[in-house]
């Protein structure tokens, strides 16, 4: 079903509403089903309104009586931050479109049959932000000859989570083994000169160290929340930074045939940050950006700097489409079906934002696609690293 059908018929009055819910809610056949399921349960008319749910969907929300949630749709009453986007509210802004509730409901309705889909939402909790994964199975039913979806929910979450962290550690980790893999392969095939290969040779000793940092962090990872982690923050030296990059990146595979122009930063210029999850952030950046380059094409990488913050900045000539672009960043977004597909951009905004505290976005258009990498300035200091 194309994404412009996913959009829900018009709200029904509050007459007709409170009409709908008395009938759903004296059917025993409804009343069973919300009974019987082990799992968060809705029944939604055909505008996706809600008219009746089961104990373990207020649970799950945090809501002590029913009528708080009768009328509202599903983006509403978990509270996606995009359901007000519009003024029509859940499913007629633009995320809308790639929302796997939303295309289940529209097509169990469209096929009259049961669906299932994955559910990827950004939810506010405790004036918070969060990453809420559903399993969604919308299944179409007829009381008094009315059509309803029964719409069953699963929070798949935290396991998800652990998958993806595992996925992006592995990742990240091909990513500085695609570097160790071509140097190995220049000094296997002999370097023009001693100084050279002994160049080459220290490079290696710094991508291998390298990873054993990210498999120490990788445990860390894993046995804390987000939120608990604690960065080694440490006032670093941008340029250091820069020339890390360009070792990791310029024998990665995805980089040959490709034109890498790593632009050399002011020497003085500092920043606060973790070095390994700096690092991170922007090999997958620059990764991505050779990845969505054709072979001839050019990456441009560079650096801004204003009073408050040091700003990478990561080009390529493609455009993102503009669905996609909606979604760049989410954990378990992809147009793909292969695993691993969208975790660098999902890392971006995981170790720069949420661990670090900087900024990561980006722009797009028909001058090409910029990504961007903001922290907070570092005093200047000795003992940069």
């Amino acid at each position: 079903m194309d994404a412009a059908d996913s959009t829900p018929l018009p709200r029904v009055g509050p007459d007709a509403l409170r009409d709908a819910v008395i009938r759903v809610t004296g059917s025993p056949v409804v009343d069973g089903v919300l009974q019987v399921v082990n799992g968060v349960v809705a029944v939604i008319n055909e505008s996706r309104q809600i008219l009746a749910v089961n104990r373990r969907m207020l649970e799950m929300l945090g809501v002590d009586q029913v009528e708080a949630l009768i009328g509202l749709r599903p983006g509403e009453a978990i509270g996606c931050v995009h359901a007000g986007d519009e003024p029509d509210g859940c499913g007629t802004t633009a995320y809308c479109r790639t929302c796997g509730a939303a295309m289940a409901m529209a097509v169990s309705l469209a096929d009259d049959c049961p669906v299932e889909r994955r559910c990827v939402a950004t939810v506010q909790r405790g004036g918070h932000e969060r990453d809420l994964v559903l399993g969604v199975r919308a299944v179409p039913v007829r009381v008094d000859h009315t059509r309803l979806i029964v719409l069953c929910l699963i929070d798949t979450t935290v396991d998800v989570r652990r998958s993806e962290l595992e996925r992006m550690f592995l990742h990240d980790i091909n990513n500085l083994l695609q570097g160790m893999v071509g140097t190995t392969d220049l000094i296997e095939l002999g370097a023009a000169d001693d100084a050279q290969t002994q160049s080459l040779t220290r490079q290696l000793g710094v991508l291998a160290r390298r990873m054993a940092g990210e498999i120490h962090q990788q445990r860390a990872l894993l046995t804390t929340e987000y939120g608990d982690y604690r960065p080694a923050v440490q006032c670093l030296a941008v340029e250091r930074i820069i020339t890390d990059l360009r070792q990791s990146v310029e024998h990665h595979a995805a980089a040959q045939e490709r034109e890498l122009q790593i632009d050399a930063p002011s020497a003085s210029l500092t920043l606060s940050g973790d070095q390994g999850l700096v690092h991170r952030v922007l090999l997958n950046m620059t990764i991505n950006a050779c990845e969505e380059t054709p072979p001839g094409g050019r990456v441009h990488v560079w650096v801004e700097a204003t009073d408050e913050e040091v700003v990478f900045a990561v080009h390529n000539a493609g455009e993102i489409d503009p669905d996609i672009a909606l979604r760049v960043f989410e954990r378990h977004f992809s147009t793909k079906q292969e695993p691993g597909r969208g975790l660098g951009t999902y890392a971006m905004k995981l170790f720069g934002e949420q661990i670090l505290g900087g900024r990561v976005w980006f722009g797009t258009g028909p001058a090409g696609t910029t990504f961007r990498f903001a922290l907070a300035r570092g005093a200047q200091s000795e003992g940069a690293g």
